[in-house]
């Protein structure tokens, strides 16, 4: 489960800082972006779990977001959104420094696809 805020959108998708769990809360659980004057915090002491459906804690890239009645995502938003790993993924926070993070797709049938790609090459 990536819930967290927005830090960069990109053609592709967007770089996420994730392990907000307190978005996962009603009545903020309705839509899977938030805006960004939402009042949330991240837990210090969360630990990422292995369980399906876990929150995902750290910077992650989410590609394939939903596009059917998607409202407009901005910079600093929040979203919630159910996500399947596909990899990893090159974000330059700020130039010349490169970090690899976790790439997360929204749909399972894209994960398979790209991790079936990554393993190819």
């Amino acid at each position: 489960m990536i819930c967290g805020r927005v830090l960069e959108i990109t053609n592709n998708g967007l770089v996420v800082d994730s392990g907000f769990t307190d978005l996962l809360r009603e009545p903020l659980n309705r839509s899977w972006v938030i805006a960004a004057n939402v009042s949330a915090t991240k837990d210090p002491n969360a630990i990422e779990s292995k369980v399906p459906g876990s929150p995902c804690i750290g910077t992650v890239f989410v590609t394939d977001l939903p596009k059917r009645g998607a409202p407009p995502i901005h910079k600093y938003d929040y979203i919630t959104l159910l996500a399947y790993p596909a990899g990893q993924y090159e974000y330059v926070p700020v130039p010349p420094i490169t970090k690899t993070i976790r790439k997360f797709t929204g749909t399972l049938e894209m994960a398979v696809a790209l991790n079936m790609r990554a393993e190819q090459h």
